[in-house]
């Protein structure tokens, strides 16, 4: 079955989000605005790296 690149898109962007530290970065910065690496590391607990390469990755 040859899917559209539209669900195909979808598919991907779902999946990205499906990961709960990725959920987590977009829940704080709609929260709280723009934020900075280090902050958004503070307030999840992750580390900035993490953050950083989470950041890049659902970057549209």
């Amino acid at each position: 079955m040859n899917h559209p690149r539209q669900v195909v898109g979808w598919a991907a962007w779902f999946a990205v989000l499906g990961d709960p530290s990725r959920l987590m970065l977009l829940v704080l910065i709609a929260r709280d605005g723009p934020i900075s690496v280090s902050d958004l590391a503070a307030a999840s607990g992750l580390k900035a790296t993490t953050v950083s390469h989470s950041l890049r990755l659902l970057r549209v």
